[in-house]
């Protein structure tokens, strides 16, 4: 099942799990200020920032916005300084889904000549291509310095050569920039950058194609700050340069422009004035509007003739010239208080337009994010317009009916030039598609491109993992990459299994939407009676007591105690986030020591560390030495109550750079241990149980390890492409196993070495020891653990019970050390196997031998 909005019964405090026109209201994200011109806004104070922007909040502060030179840097050096450690026996991470539940899509496109091709470009996912029209994907972007992808473009001559333009042009929190164009000659198997670094989003390109040479790029700019690479460029030389063709204002970005296909000198560009920043947002005003060219770009006018000029009421716009009568224009308009305006049609070339339909593409007061509007090749009636759901109009625009889908919010729409019956629309929810030109529509199922936040592993059954998304809920999974199911609804957040009874698991949404279930997550009830959350982050932090699995703790502003599995929550701190300023003032993150569970530390937005050792009784600020930035997690030694490491989100603000810092004295002293680490956000950190000198972390680049307390630190595994933001981690101790919760390309999984990771280890063994598999008896993978004392070539082979060779696990040189390996069952019967290990000295002879029985039971 894709991803769906569960229609919740009940609203707690400010969101629970809701119907998505509520969970419109809350994209809206205006609600907290007015729209006003620039002009306007000049003297005034800043204002209150959005709570749903914590994510773009948490990685800026303490500036006003992400210092994106720094981000790159980091992106870089982490590419020319660090790899997976693939020697001997180190972690791979696997696709653990889903697929099935897909993320965002923001463009497409379909081979010209070949309808079983296409392409299409995610959030934050990178890019994807299909030959089997959508039954399976492959990802052809990854390894660059971007994820996030706005347009592309196929060469209607030489379909080989693409072009890519990155940056998301939806104006939302979750924005991740692009680094420019980038092309490809070889249908995307490989990529050179192209241009445009500083363009930020690319919202559509367009190839003049009588003379491919001729490209129009329509630059968004950034987000959030004004700069001057926006605007329409154009390029005579197929991406070689570009040069700045139309631009208005530094406020002003391009976000749609086509070539008209029979004279390839009129272009159309659709100009949006728009800013999203801390404290100000501008979805619209006079600036925007369609603009012309007849002489290839080189003057351009402001479109009249009916459609709005000089409006300060106009908001973002979406356009199409019509292939087979280009002198069909249409264009799907929004207001700048983000209801759609309704769509704009010329049947003269766009000289004369007129509201063909006033209704279309309804938008829930976020028209700012979801406009696409596309019309098919070869029947001018025959256009799509996207709001929140797809609509498609067979008689000109004059009605519309929506098509079968998924999701909401629609961004992209592709047709074959070559079978116009094959069709894309792009979504949320990942991709629906039609062959027989939109009677029928099914779900793309193979993309693992899902935005997550943070998850969980059932500790009684670790093939269940369960995960919060960003618009698709909380979902879960009891073991396949494509059978992941929705169990809670809006935004997904922390979730949680009970480790002694796996029926008890809990979820929640934004705003502090809380929710338990005693049936093992089929029904939910509410779980915030008593929690007070007059102030509380979009993400709102929860954890279970490491002893006693009905008492857990949750941090709005104050940290909350709940001693009967969630069903009512009591304050036992004071206000430990004030000052409450421009949306901070919130606790991030809470942690309870195992060792003494009196302990507790938590961390705010406003750089603010606590601690208590008598239960809530007292608590003391323990944030002295630490740099002023966000707190994404603090974490609690497994065995010592008075160690706990700190890590932080943003950029270098002080003379360390560090985003990781431990103490030994509960908080009264911190000691950066940033080691080798690039200077970017680190959103969680895992101490190893079994050697608590190992840490691992999720960071906005990668999963990286140390096994030296963080004086050294390298990529864990080989497996997730670089540069995908990784926010949460979660480790299962009796399987080794460790999830990563990516922001983009769902999640990932690994099974860790027992001490270190490969010959990285903290002691050598002083002998040659094979030891019992774990666990036992296992159904269908296990952990076989040796180690070796000296130098010499390993090998570790399994037999049935008649003595057949059936697996190799290890066959190779080792040096001295402690090692783990995976052995799955899964195709296997039930019974009883061997496994043996030899291991021969330099000079052949052997010098340990041993075997030792497993049960495999199904």
């Amino acid at each position: 099942m894709k991803g769906k909005f569960f229609i919740a019964t009940a609203l707690i405090i400010s969101a629970l799990s809701v119907y998505y026109l509520f969970f419109a209201e809350i994209e809206n994200k205006d609600r907290n200020f007015t729209f006003e011109s620039e002009e306007e806004r000049e003297g005034n104070e800043p204002g209150f920032v959005p709570a749903m922007d914590w994510l773009e909040r948490q990685r800026a502060f303490p500036f006003d916005e992400i210092p994106l030179e720094e981000y790159y840097k980091s992106v870089e050096y982490v590419k020319n300084n660090f790899s997976a450690d693939l020697s001997d026996n180190s972690a791979q991470w696997n696709l653990a889904g889903p697929t099935n539940i897909e993320g965002r899509i923001t463009t497409i496109a379909i081979h010209p000549n070949n309808p079983q091709i296409i392409y299409t470009g995610t959030a934050n996912g990178g890019l994807w291509k299909s030959t089997n029209f959508c039954q399976s994907w492959i990802s052809i972007f990854d390894n660059q310095n971007t994820s996030s992808i706005g347009s592309l473009a196929i060469d209607p001559v030489n379909p080989n050569i693409i072009y890519c333009g990155t940056g998301e042009s939806n104006s939302l929190r979750s924005y991740y920039p692009g680094t420019g164009m980038y092309k490809s000659t070889d249908a995307g198997n490989t990529w050179v950058f192209a241009g445009l670094d500083s363009s930020y989003t690319i919202g559509n390109i367009s190839i003049n194609p009588l003379n491919t040479q001729e490209i129009y790029a329509a630059a968004g700019g950034w987000t959030r700050r004004k700069n001057i690479q926006r605007g329409i460029y154009k390029s005579t030389n197929a991406g070689q340069s570009w040069n700045k063709s139309l631009f208005i204002a530094d406020s002003v970005g391009a976000f749609d422009v086509c070539v008209d296909p029979v004279n390839p000198a009129k272009v159309i560009a659709a100009m949006w004035e728009v800013q999203r920043r801390e404290d100000y947002i501008k979805y619209g005003g006079p600036k925007s509007g369609l603009f012309v060219t007849t002489n290839s770009g080189d003057i351009w006018t402001p479109v009249s003739g009916g459609f709005p000029v000089n409006d300060i009421n106009l908001g973002r716009i979406s356009l199409d010239i019509s292939n087979s009568n280009p002198q069909i224009i249409y264009a799907l308009t929004a207001t700048t208080g983000g209801t759609t305006r309704g769509l704009y049609k010329s049947t003269n070339g766009g000289t004369n337009w007129a509201v063909i339909n006033a209704s279309v593409a309804g938008s829930s007061n976020y028209a700012w994010f979801n406009r696409i509007c596309r019309v098919d090749p070869v029947n001018s009636d025959k256009v799509f317009c996207g709001g929140l759901d797809m609509e498609m109009s067979t008689n000109g625009g004059t009605s519309f009916g929506i098509i079968g889908k998924s999701h909401v919010d629609q961004h992209a729409v592709a047709f074959s030039f070559s079978n116009p019956n094959y069709i894309a629309v792009g979504n949320d929810g990942g991709i629906d598609y039609s062959t027989d030109g939109g009677s029928t529509w099914l779900a793309s199922q193979s993309l693992p491109i899902t935005q997550f936040y943070a998850g969980d592993i059932d500790f009684n059954n670790p093939n269940t993992i369960l995960a919060g998304t960003q618009d698709n809920g909380t979902n879960r999974t009891t073991g396949s990459i494509g059978n992941w199911e929705e169990i809670n609804g809006g935004d997904g957040f922390y979730c949680l299994v009970d480790y002694s009874n796996s029926q008890r698991v809990y979820a929640s949404s934004q705003m502090g939407g809380l929710v338990r279930s005693t049936d093992g997550g089929n029904t939910f009830f509410g779980g915030t009676s008593g929690l007070d959350l007059q102030y509380t982050n979009w993400m709102t932090p929860y954890v279970i007591d490491k002893n006693n699995p009905l008492t857990l703790y949750a941090g709005s502003y104050k940290i909350h105690k709940s001693t009967n599995a969630m069903a009512s929550w009591t304050a036992i701190s004071p206000d430990l986030a004030a000052p409450h300023i421009r949306n901070l003032g919130t606790i991030t993150t809470v942690d309870v020591a195992k060792s003494n569970p009196n302990v507790i530390y938590c961390g705010t937005d406003n750089a603010k560390v606590w601690c208590t050792t008598n239960g809530g009784t007292n608590w003391l600020q323990v944030n002295a030495g630490l740099p002023y930035r966000w707190v994404t997690r603090v974490a609690v030694h497994p065995d010592s109550a008075n160690v706990c490491y700190v890590t932080l989100s943003g950029y270098k603000v002080d003379s360390t750079g560090s985003h990781i810092f431990r103490t030994t004295n509960y908080g009264s002293n911190w000691i950066s241990i940033k080691g080798n680490l690039p200077d970017a956000p680190i959103n969680d950190v895992i101490i190893d149980p079994d050697n608590t000198n190992t840490l691992y972390i999720g960071t906005d680049i990668t999963v990286m390890y140390s096994s030296n307390l963080g004086a050294s630190w390298n990529i864990l595994a080989a497996g997730i492409p670089s540069n995908v933001p990784c926010h949460d981690l979660t480790f299962h101790q009796p399987t080794r196993a460790l999830v990563v919760w990516t922001h983009g390309r769902s999640a990932f999984k690994t099974v860790v070495p027992i001490v270190g990771v490969g010959n990285n280890i903290s002691s050598l063994p002083d002998q040659f020891d094979l030891l019992q598999n774990y666990p036992n008896p296992f159904n269908p993978v296990t952990n076989l653990e040796f180690e070796i004392s000296a130098f010499g070539t390993v090998s570790i082979k399994v037999y049935d019970a008649l003595g057949k060779e059936i697996a190799d696990l290890v066959n190779g040189k080792k040096s001295p050390g402690k090692y783990s390996v995976k052995f799955d069952g899964s195709d296997l019967p039930s019974g009883v196997y061997f496994y043996r290990m030899t291991v021969a000295s330099q000079n052949g002879l052997i010098d340990f031998n041993e075997v030792r029985k497993m049960l495999l039971v199904k």
